[in-house]
């Protein structure tokens, strides 16, 4: 079974949200994605960048997410109760039921590349829409 390693960030600025993510499979950086949205929170921006990271991989596979968002980590790894943006917890779940997911955290802005660079495509993506 492959081994894919997936690093993920949101970000949010002056009303516009931001998703990054970068994908390695075995090693190799094999998928880089930024996106904008609007009328967001930076919180819904970590989630959706989570969402859309899992559903590029297919099949089922085993999967470490990388994340600076204790957010994600928090209600994922230590049952914090989950108290808003139940529609993208839903659509996070059904992501989970498919992979073998499990969930990192690592602190951002801290030089780890494949952060650093979720980072850059999530804010990339607010100032080409701002």
């Amino acid at each position: 079974m492959n081994k894919y390693e997936i690093y993920t960030d949101g970000a949010y600025a002056k009303g516009y949200g931001g998703v990054g993510f970068i994908v390695y499979k075995n090693g190799d950086l094999v998928f880089s994605f930024g996106k904008a949205y609007t009328n967001t929170t930076n919180q819904r921006m970590e989630l959706m960048a989570c969402i859309l990271a899992l559903s590029f991989i297919t099949g089922h596979q085993d999967i470490i997410i990388y994340t600076d968002s204790m957010y994600i980590v928090g209600t994922m790894n230590n049952g914090w109760k989950r108290r808003c943006n139940n529609d993208l917890w839903d659509k996070l779940d059904k992501c989970n039921n498919i992979h073998n997911v499990k969930y990192e955290h690592i602190k951002g802005h801290s030089c780890i590349v494949g952060n650093e660079l979720a980072d850059f495509l999530a804010t990339e993506a607010i100032r080409w829409n701002t």
